[in-house]
C-alpha cells in the first residue's frame, strides 16, 4: 500500500503553475508511476513528481512532468470541465472518508483548464476506456490550479480548500487518514499513468494509497459568508410620456 505524508507549511505557495517557492522544496515527493495503459503495471516512460503541502486551509499538491518531446505536448481544451480527451493532463483523487468507493476529483491540463467532478461507486465498475463512469461534473468547487511549461517538462499546481471538501472528524476517523491518487496522461505515448495499481479499473478507489498526517481537527472547514450588493436599473415608456426610470437595489448572501 502506498503512503504520503502530508508536509505542513507557514507560507503557501503561490499558485502561477512554477514550483519554484522553496516550500515546494521541503514538500512531501513521489513518483514511480506505473501504466494504466497501454502496458498495465509497466513503469511510466517519462518521469513524474509530486508534491504535496497543507495549510489551515488548503491542500497543495504540485505535479512535475517530464516530457523530452515538449513539441508533441497535447494543450487545447480551454473550457472548464471539458473532456481532455486529446490533452495532456494531470489528475488528483480524494476519498476523504476512505470508504473506498467515492471519491473528489481535480484535474488541470498544460493550459491550467480546470475540470473537478465526484465519482461514485468506483466509476460503477468502468474497465478499461474514455468512459467517465458514474461520474458528476456538475458538481464544481472553489478551487485554484494553474500550469507552466519549460523545455523539458510541465508542471502544475492545484491549491484545494479544505472549506470546499467533507470528511469525517478525528474522532470519526482517529487515524485521519484519506484515500489518494495521483493520474498522468501522456497523451503523445498513448500512456495513462497511475500511482497506484488499479487493477485495471480505473476509479478503483477501494485500491487507492493513503494520505495521513492531516490534523482534520485544525482544518478551517467553514466558508466565509459572501455580501454582494447590487443594483439594476429598468427604464419604462409608456405610450407618449416621458419614460419611467425604476431603480432596484439589494443584496445577495452566500
Amino acid at each position: 500500500l502506498r503512503k504520503i505524508e502530508a508536509v505542513e507549511t507557514d507560507v503557501p505557495p503561490k499558485i502561477d503553475g512554477k514550483l519554484d517557492e522553496p516550500c515546494w522544496q521541503k514538500a512531501a515527493q513521489t513518483g514511480n508511476f506505473i501504466q494504466f495503459e497501454p502496458l498495465s503495471g509497466q513503469p511510466a516512460s517519462q518521469k513524474t513528481k509530486v508534491y504535496l503541502l497543507y495549510d489551515q486551509n488548503r491542500l497543495y499538491i504540485g505535479f512535475e512532468c517530464f516530457k523530452t518531446d515538449m513539441n508533441t505536448l497535447g494543450a487545447n481544451e480551454t473550457r472548464r470541465d471539458g473532456f481532455f480527451f486529446s490533452d495532456d493532463y494531470v489528475e488528483v483523487l480524494l476519498d476523504t472518508y476512505l470508504d473506498k468507493r467515492n471519491c473528489y476529483a481535480f484535474a488541470l491540463n498544460p493550459l491550467g483548464t480546470q475540470a473537478d467532478r465526484r465519482i461514485v461507486n468506483e466509476g460503477a465498475n468502468v474497465r478499461r476506456g474514455r468512459s467517465e463512469g458514474a461520474s458528476d461534473r456538475a458538481w464544481d468547487c472553489d478551487w485554484d490550479g494553474r500550469a507552466a511549461k519549460y523545455d523539458d517538462r510541465w508542471t502544475a499546481e492545484f491549491s484545494i480548500p479544505f472549506a470546499e471538501l467533507r470528511f469525517p472528524t478525528k474522532k470519526q476517523n482517529p487515524h485521519a487518514v484519506w484515500g489518494i491518487n495521483f493520474w498522468r496522461n501522456d497523451e503523445s505515448r498513448e500512456e495513462e499513468l497511475s500511482w497506484v495499481d488499479l487493477g485495471g479499473q480505473q476509479y478503483a478507489v477501494s485500491r487507492f494509497g493513503h494520505l495521513i498526517g492531516l490534523p482534520v481537527d485544525r482544518l478551517v472547514t467553514t466558508r466565509p459568508l459572501e455580501i454582494k450588493p447590487y443594483g439594476t436599473i429598468k427604464p419604462q415608456k409608456v405610450s407618449n410620456q416621458d419614460p419611467e426610470i425604476n431603480p432596484d437595489t439589494g443584496i445577495d448572501l452566500r
